[in-house]
C-alpha cells in the first residue's frame, strides 16, 4: 500500500496525484506501516494534498516514532527546536533527538551532540557533545563534522587544534556541507 502511495506521489507509472497517494498512505498507516505513517506526517506537515495540519503531522510522526522510526523522531525534534509553526520547546526537541541517537541513528547523534554543545534543551556538556558528534562524524554526517571542527577551533573539551578544525571542515565540505565550504572559503582554504 505504501509503495502504491509513493508511486502516485512521484508519478511513477501514472500521473502524479497527491490525493490518491494520501489515500494509499492512510491505508498503509492504518495497517501499521511505519513508512506510511511518516509519509502522512510529511503530507500534513507540508500541506501536500491535504491542507497543512501540524497537529495531524505531529500525530503521524509520533505514531511512526513510537514504532521505532528514527526519521520521525528527528522530524519531531526539528519541529520543536525550530519552532516550525509550533511553540519553541528545546527540551522536547532534545528528547526526540536523544531517542533517535540512542536507537543508533547518526543524524540523531549529530543533533543531540549539537544540543549538548549549545545547551539546547539540556545543560551544556562538552564531553557529551564530543561523544555524540564523534559518532556522527564517524558515520559521515556533515553537521557532526562541522560541529566537531567548532569544538577543536574553540578548545571545548579538547585542546584547540587548527589542523583538526580544518580536517573536519574539509571532510564536511567534501560531503557537500555548504556552511563548511563557506568557512573554508572565508579562510582562503581549499576543500
Amino acid at each position: 500500500m505504501t509503495m502504491v502511495g509513493a508511486m502516485y506521489d512521484a508519478g511513477i507509472g501514472t500521473e502524479p496525484d497527491s490525493w490518491i497517494a494520501l489515500e494509499w498512505y492512510t491505508r498503509g498507516a492504518e495497517a501499521g506501516n511505519v513508512l506510511a505513517m511518516r509519509a502522512l506526517g510529511d503530507k500534513y506537515h507540508l500541506g501536500d494534498g491535504p491542507a497543512k495540519d501540524l497537529t495531524q503531522a505531529m500525530d503521524w510522526y509520533r505514531a511512526a516514532a513510537d514504532h521505532g522510526d528514527t526519521r520521525s523522531m528527528i522530524k519531531l525534534g526539528l519541529m520543536y527546536v525550530t519552532g516550525d509553526e509550533i511553540p519553541l520547546d528545546y527540551v522536547s526537541g532534545y528528547r526526540w533527538f536523544l531517542k533517535a541517537a540512542n536507537a543508533k541513528d547518526a543524524v540523531g547523534a549529530a543533533d543531540v551532540g549539537a544540543c549538548y554543545l549549545f545547551g539546547l534543551g539540556t545543560k551544556k556538556n562538552y564531553g557529551a557533545a564530543f561523544k555524540w558528534l564523534s559518532k556522527a562524524a564517524d558515520a559521515r554526517i556533515p553537521e557532526g563534522m562541522r560541529n566537531l571542527a567548532y569544538m577543536y577551533d574553540q578548545g571545548f573539551y579538547v585542546e584547540p587544534s587548527r589542523s583538526k578544525t580544518v580536517f573536519w571542515l574539509r571532510k564536511a565540505a567534501r560531503l557537500g556541507d555548504a556552511k563548511s565550504q563557506q568557512l573554508l572559503t572565508a579562510e582562503h582554504l581549499t576543500w
